[in-house]
């Protein structure tokens, strides 16, 4: 039988597998703890765990492959194309998140932050190279 043991007191909590008796045992050796069959839910797995199955950031593949795309060199990850695809995608996802969880105001200020970085860099791009900016503005669909 699979048992969820708390601690009263404590946020402490274990789930095991043991037998019945066992139970019986464990209950009368610690008189303070709460056995009780184990009852799967969301919060099953610890905190940090579900955290790090979300992602902020773009994974490798698709990274490298915005890179190879708006890249000047093959490992060119510093221009300012590069740099503007990458804010544009990240831009994007971020948009995605906020449709759903509209209350998410930390995130919103890093899109407003990934915003003004991104029109920054366009406004360096069309003072240096016009041709280089109004290129990269067709291939994203940037309305500017």
């Amino acid at each position: 039988m699979r048992v969820c043991i708390r601690v009263s007191g404590n946020c402490t909590v274990l789930s095991c597998e043991i037998e019945h008796e066992e139970a019986k045992i464990f209950d009368s050796l610690a008189p303070g703890c709460l056995v009780s069959p184990f009852i799967p839910n969301d919060r099953t797995e610890p905190r940090g765990a579900l955290l790090k199955e979300r992602t902020d950031r773009l994974d490798s593949e698709k990274k490298s492959a915005i890179v190879k795309e708006h890249g000047r060199a093959t490992n060119d990850t510093g221009s300012a194309e590069v740099q503007i695809a990458l804010l544009s995608e990240r831009i994007s996802e971020l948009t995605d998140h906020l449709r759903e969880h509209k209350h998410d105001h930390a995130s919103r200020r890093g899109l407003v932050k990934l915003v003004g970085r991104r029109r920054r860099l366009l406004g360096y791009l069309n003072s240096e190279d016009v041709n280089r900016y109004r290129s990269i503005v067709a291939k994203l669909g940037l309305r500017r």
